[in-house]
C-alpha cells in the first residue's frame, strides 16, 4: 500500500483563506474547523500554509499582534508539492528530508488536487502493520527524551519548552505521575484565541 500514489490517499477538502487574512480569524476558523493547517492563497494560487506548530512558535509567545498582522507574515512559504502520481513511500521521504508535515498535491495539469500529511501517512503504515509485530513493546519505539512538565509551570513556559524541544505535545504531570498531555491542537483550540479575545 505504501507504494500507491499519494492520489490514493491525500484530502481534498482544502482550508484556504487570503493572504492578508488576519492570523485570528486564520486561529479562529482551524479551530471551528478543527483543522491543523490552513491553504494561504494569493488570488487563489497557494503561496504557503499556516499550522498549529506556527501557532505555537509564530504567535502565542510573540508579541505579534494576531488580530491586526496579516497572515501572510507568519506562514511558511514556499509550500511544496508533489504530483498526484507520487508514490506515497517518495512523498514520506521527501517530508521527512525536509522536516515538513504537509505536501500540496499537484493533478495533471499543475493545478492543486489535495494535500497529504505526514499523519495521514503514519496513520495508513501503522493500519497495515497491525498484527506484524505484536510483541514489539511501547518502550522499544517510545523517545526516552520525551516531554514532560509539571501541572504548576505555566501555559507560556509550557508553550516554550514545546518550541525549544521541536514537541508537538508533552506530558503534564502531577506529583511526578502523567496527569494528561498537551499538544499543539490543544494550544490553538484553548489558549491562542482565547487569549487572543481578552
Amino acid at each position: 500500500m505504501l507504494s500507491n500514489k499519494v492520489s490514493e490517499i491525500m484530502t481534498t477538502n482544502l482550508t484556504t483563506v487570503q493572504i492578508s487574512t488576519s492570523i485570528f480569524d486564520v486561529m479562529q476558523l482551524m479551530a471551528a474547523q478543527d483543522v491543523g493547517r490552513v491553504i494561504i492563497t494569493d488570488q487563489e494560487v497557494p503561496v504557503g500554509i499556516f499550522t498549529e506548530k506556527d501557532v505555537l512558535r509564530r504567535v502565542v509567545i510573540t508579541t505579534v499582534d494576531a488580530k491586526k498582522t496579516a497572515i501572510k507574515e507568519v506562514m511558511t512559504a514556499p509550500i511544496r508539492a508533489v504530483r498526484e502520481e507520487t508514490h506515497i513511500v517518495d512523498a514520506f521521504a521527501q517530508m521527512y528530508r525536509g522536516k515538513y508535515r504537509h505536501l500540496l498535491v499537484r493533478g495533471r495539469r499543475g493545478k492543486i488536487v489535495g494535500i497529504v500529511s505526514m499523519r495521514r501517512i503514519l496513520k495508513l503504515a501503522v493500519e497495515l502493520g497491525q498484527g506484524m509485530s505484536e510483541t514489539k513493546t511501547m518502550a522499544s519505539i517510545t523517545s526516552e527524551a520525551a516531554a514532560t512538565v509539571d501541572q504548576s509551570l505555566s501555559v507560556y513556559q509550557t508553550i516554550d519548552l514545546m518550541n525549544k524541544n521541536d514537541a508537538s505535545a508533552v506530558v503534564v504531570t502531577a506529583e511526578g505521575k502523567p496527569a494528561g498531555i498537551v499538544t499543539e491542537r490543544d494550544v490553538l483550540q484553548r489558549v491562542a484565541t482565547r487569549e487572543i479575545r481578552t
